[in-house]
């Protein structure tokens, strides 16, 4: 099989492996909306859907190390052909650590707030539960800074803007996957708004960036590569 219809494969993967934990954890605390839910109303949820908290944010972070060699290797795959192989090379860094930051921020997932969910939820202190309560909000506000505006939304918007700008300015590159690309980007960018205190749907950036990705996987998959 030829290597950029296996890049092709690896992206479309990636691209769907995300719905994985959306579905099971949107079923199960309406993720990734509860993002933004205070203590007191999150932490009863992970309590009572423990199960699916951890097997949903387990997919999420293969899903991010898989991000690193995805990004990466897309990287590598247009420096082929590309005339400023300088910007493709800080695309490959900008993958890279959003891939970090990511695993970073989902870590708070998978470790302490499972433990304070069920201190909280088998505490009748509310002086106690208030200290809780405070943990999970510092925890949550630095994991969230890390791994939802650093890795998902800065690091990754900067990777699919190279990336994207390669499908505009390489000749052999279906254009319209560059723009859309860009499109995606300014949406996910979107997300950082909510440093000032606005929400934005995180299912509508996430959902456009996928469907982009995915997009580009295909164009690999049907690629016919020239003969030599």
């Amino acid at each position: 099989m030829q290597t950029n219809k296996k890049l092709g494969i690896l992206i479309v993967i990636q691209s769907l492996l995300i719905f994985v934990p959306m579905y099971i954890l949107g079923t199960a605390i309406n993720w990734p909306d509860s993002l933004n839910y205070p203590a007191d109303r999150l932490l009863p949820l992970i309590y009572g859907q423990a199960s699916a908290v951890n097997i949903g944010y387990f997919v999420y972070f293969l899903y991010s190390i898989l991000f690193f060699f995805t990004g990466t290797l897309l990287a590598w795959e247009l420096k082929k052909t590309a005339t400023n192989q300088a910007r493709l090379h800080v695309a490959a860094i900008a993958a890279g650590l959003s891939s970090l930051a990511r695993v970073v921020g989902i870590i708070r997932w998978l470790v302490p707030f499972p433990i304070l969910a069920t201190q909280y939820a088998t505490t009748v202190d509310p002086n106690l539960q208030m200290i809780q309560e405070t943990v999970y909000t510092v925890v949550n506000n630095y994991g969230g800074a890390i791994g939802e505006l650093l890795g998902v939304t800065i690091f990754a918007s900067i990777w699919t803007i190279l990336i994207s700008w390669e499908f505009i300015v390489q000749k052999n590159l279906p254009t319209w996957l560059g723009y859309f690309g860009l499109l995606a980007a300014l949406v996910s960018l979107s997300m950082f708004l909510e440093v000032f205190g606005l929400t934005v749907s995180g299912f509508l950036s996430q959902s456009l960036f996928h469907v982009w990705l995915l997009s580009v996987g295909m164009y690999f998959v049907v690629k016919k590569s020239p003969r030599t």
